[in-house]
């Protein structure tokens, strides 16, 4: 134990007067709490007249008593169990000591009674060494409370146990608020670590793309293109991973903010439109949309995080489906005070789904699910850890719906202020005749 740890780094103040409080009152003996100095670091309880308005009230008399207390903390410090003793007006005192992991970290003091029936004359005597009114001294003295000593030890001994108990759970729960903040700095010097390193490498991985797209203007041979082309590829998913973990190290450390700004949703839909289809390149998937067209033209909120979310979301339905379909449905449900909308998008994939027991682990970072299947495709597990922790902060939620072999479909919600009602995308009054021939069975079903 701490050696500069005192009782009231332990038990508050309030708890030690409360328990003081009630001892004195049950026994009727006074009672004070002092540190392992033998200061006082409560109010007296039930302090006799005697004490209080007569031997305290003496200059010398006060003196004697600060004496007596701190007589009484080194005598139950040396002894290490509680003890009786006479004050220098001639009173009985108790210490009882407060001890943790065998270390007396306080005391507390007390008493103020009598064993047997007062020497009058003997009191006079002290009167008149403090510079007290003998009769007066008298007078208080004799109503003060008889006890048998026996009781005296007693009393103290079982004070002595209930404030040792006390101490014990309140250093152990000192030692777990210790570990818990040294916990709480390795977990910021690690964020620390992670955002710093983060920043380091994004640096020169932006200098490498820009260089890349340099190189690609460049006459060269189409297998060269290719690799460089790679190159370019293999920086971007890199420096995705980067942003991912820089991000991390943000929320973990609680550094991260929101910052909320008016937008056009229908801009969001259209940039993610172009992204999905690039990263779906040369796969045998379909990428098609569902956006409500009522949707308004201007909302308020965090659209950097919300396109953040709806890529991330469709980066794994990409990357976890080989053919088929790709789907992203958005619409923004206006609420009973027409001033906010409730944003629902939903992304379903035709890919290999998530088992039921795998389920759990989604939203896990640095997880991923069926690893053994997956040990091949790119990625951090940090995506959707991500997304939950964002719309959290947004008061948003996000849930799933999988079936393994077939395809998963994702689902939040996300409450927006309304800035511009006025829908996204205006409709045609006059009715059109068209006929379409498609292969695509994904495209049809869509139209």
């Amino acid at each position: 134990m701490d050696d500069e740890l005192y009782i009231t780094d332990l038990i508050s103040v309030d708890i030690l007067q409360k328990l003081q409080d009630s001892f004195s009152n049950m026994t009727g003996m006074a009672a004070l709490t002092a540190d392992k100095s033998g200061f006082a670091v409560t109010k007296g309880s039930n302090f006799t007249d005697f004490c209080t308005n007569y031997t305290r009230k003496s200059e010398v008399g006060n003196k004697r008593c600060m004496g007596c207390d701190k007589a009484g903390a080194e005598l139950t410090m040396k002894s290490g169990k509680a003890c009786a003793y006479y004050c220098h007006a001639g009173l009985v005192d108790y210490a009882a000591p407060i001890i943790v992991n065998g270390k007396m970290i306080g005391s507390f003091i007390g008493g103020q009674v009598l064993t047997e029936k007062p020497n009058y004359d003997k009191f006079r005597e002290t009167a008149l060494e403090l510079g007290i009114d003998p009769d007066d001294y008298v007078e208080a003295v004799k109503k003060v409370q008889i006890i048998d000593k026996a009781v005296i030890d007693k009393s103290a001994r079982f004070l002595a146990e209930v404030a040792s108990t006390l101490s014990f759970l309140a250093y152990q729960s000192h030692e777990i608020k210790k570990r818990n903040k040294e916990i709480a700095k390795a977990s910021s010097m690690k964020s620390d670590f992670l955002a710093n390193m983060s920043h380091e490498i994004r640096t020169p991985m932006n200098a490498v793309i820009g260089l890349v797209d340099l190189a690609l203007r460049e006459e060269m041979s189409p297998a060269a293109k290719g690799y460089i082309r790679q190159i370019k590829s293999s920086a971007k998913n890199l420096l995705v991973i980067i942003n991912d973990i820089l991000d991390f190290s943000k929320i973990e450390s609680g550094k991260f903010d929101i910052i909320n700004t008016a937008y056009e949703p229908l801009s969001v839909v259209n940039d993610l439109a172009s992204i999905a289809n690039s990263r779906i390149g040369n796969k045998d998937i379909e990428f098609t949309m569902d956006i409500s067209p009522d949707m308004p033209q201007t909302i308020f909120g965090d659209n950097v995080r919300i396109h953040q979310i709806i890529l991330n979301i469709l980066t794994n339905a990409v990357k976890f489906t080989q053919r088929g379909e790709v789907h992203l449905s958005l619409e923004c449900i206006p609420d009973e005070n027409g001033e906010t909308v409730t944003m629902k998008v939903a992304v379903s994939d035709t890919g290999m789904g998530i088992k039921t027991q795998d389920m759990h682990k989604l939203f896990n970072s640095f997880q991923q699910v069926d690893s053994k299947r997956n040990r091949n495709i790119e990625g951090t597990g940090l995506g959707l850890a991500i997304s939950k922790q964002l719309l959290n902060f947004m008061n948003g939620e996000i849930s799933v719906d999988s079936t393994y072999g077939k395809g998963s479909t994702f689902f939040f919600e996300l409450p927006q202020k309304i800035i511009d009602k006025s829908p996204s995308i205006p409709c045609i009054d006059k009715e059109l005749s068209v006929g379409i021939l498609i292969g695509n069975e994904f495209v049809k079903k869509q139209l």
